[in-house]
């Protein structure tokens, strides 16, 4: 929690930096807003990197939006955001259980981050309506909870059961960091934006195999 303090600490300051210099930097129009607050929401679909899958997972995400201006069409974006990760496996024969059955594994992971997106964008004027962003830096996330889901499927004549484990409690780091790119389309204040995630942090090394996060995220929002 101490860490995280820390990170959220950290956050604001950069931000609040952001804020300042961005009221010195020269615009034609003095009245002009160079800070852009919002809110968005969307759907995530996620697997793994660096490790075989058989099935993305859908998810979600919401937060809320910065936008700073700090040179004609030039922003930097940020904000704080709660997103769903993970992925799912499809299954495959348990040939060593402790009973001497052979099951249908299926697997789930949900993983719950807190994340900081911390990026560039630049902006065409389609028309006087319509604007197209594209941006691209990075992330940094903290897991903020999670679930192992493992279903065992019986097939040849044992007992189907399911466990439920913590996910950062087996030796899972709950840091996350990566890069991330993507376009949004703006009209008048609504905001479609489609981006990509990829995770660059080996989130169990030690304990499982050499994955990392993945996520492709479609959201809709709102500048105020």
């Amino acid at each position: 929690m101490k860490t995280l303090m820390k990170v959220v600490f950290l956050c604001c300051l950069f931000a609040t930096t952001l804020s300042m210099n961005a009221q010195y930097v020269g615009y034609s129009d003095p009245d002009e807003k160079s800070i852009f607050f919002g809110v968005k929401s969307g759907i995530n679909i996620s697997d793994y990197h660096g490790v075989s899958t058989d099935k993305s997972r859908v998810g979600f995400n919401l937060g809320i939006t910065v936008d700073f201006k700090v040179a004609t069409n030039w922003y930097v974006l940020t904000g704080l955001e709660y997103t769903v990760k993970g992925a799912k496996s499809k299954g495959y024969i348990e040939q060593d259980a402790p009973d001497g059955h052979k099951y249908n594994l299926r697997t789930k992971d949900n993983l719950n981050y807190l994340q900081l997106p911390l990026q560039a964008g630049y902006k065409f004027n389609l028309s006087d309506d319509v604007r197209l962003m594209v941006h691209a830096g990075g992330y940094m996330a903290y897991g903020v909870g999670g679930k192992a889901t493992y279903d065992y499927e019986a097939i040849d004549g044992g007992t189907s059961w399911t466990d439920k484990i913590d996910f950062f409690g087996v030796g899972v780091g709950k840091f996350d960091y990566g890069v991330i790119g993507g376009v949004g389309v703006e009209y008048h204040k609504f905001v479609l934006d489609v981006s990509y995630e990829l995770g660059l942090r080996e989130y169990a090394k030690d304990h499982y195999n050499e994955s990392k996060n993945k996520n492709l995220a479609i959201t809709l929002g709102y500048k105020f």
